[in-house]
């Protein structure tokens, strides 16, 4: 196994990084997510993480085995608002390449993402996974993430002509304060 070391990304990675995210997105979203553009990395990746670069609330990480970038990690702290009453560390997008070689890239990553995390004082990380990509899911609980919430999904083509309460639902037109409608 070879020794990677985790570095912070800088103008200079943009490219490098950008190939990741592609490799991600085409390996990741381009399976479990048909809405999914990944063309995205390429055509918008070298300023979204620009900006992000220059974001006191981002964290860019790229993993390399020598010159060669063999992983990234992308984060933002979410700061506290109305509704989530304390900060919270969001794991935007992390890949590690597919190469048994370099196995612990994606563990180096996430230590990282702690380590930057606790120093912001964040109280919760926090991480999204295809629910198909058992992989992830598995990698995640592994460093102890554990599923908060489900997100389901539809289109909405499909429930036309759904029956809802014995009514079509198409049929339902009425709207708040109309007969029949209970609060």
């Amino acid at each position: 196994m070879r020794a990677a070391v985790g570095t912070i990304a800088t103008q200079a990675d943009l490219e490098a990084l950008a190939a990741s995210v592609a490799g991600l997105f085409g390996e990741d979203a381009g399976r479990h997510d048909f809405l999914t553009d990944i063309g995205w990395p390429a055509r918008e990746g070298h300023p979204y993480y620009s900006a992000l670069m220059d974001d006191p609330a981002g964290l860019l990480l790229l993993a390399r085995d020598g010159g060669q970038v063999i992983g990234h990690l992308a984060g933002k702290v979410s700061a506290p608002d109305p509704v989530r009453t304390a900060a919270v560390a969001v794991l935007e997008s992390m890949r590690a390449a597919p190469d048994p070689l370099t196995a612990d890239v994606g563990s180096l990553l996430i230590w990282h993402f702690f380590a930057w995390a606790r120093e912001r004082v964040t109280r919760q990380a926090s991480v999204t996974a295809y629910a198909g990509n058992h992989a992830a899911e598995r990698f995640y609980e592994r460093h102890g993430f554990a599923p908060a919430r489900e997100h389901y999904l539809t289109s909405p083509s499909l429930v036309s002509g759904t029956r809802i309460n014995g009514h079509l639902g198409g049929e339902i037109r009425r709207g708040l304060g109309s007969p029949g409608w209970r609060h």
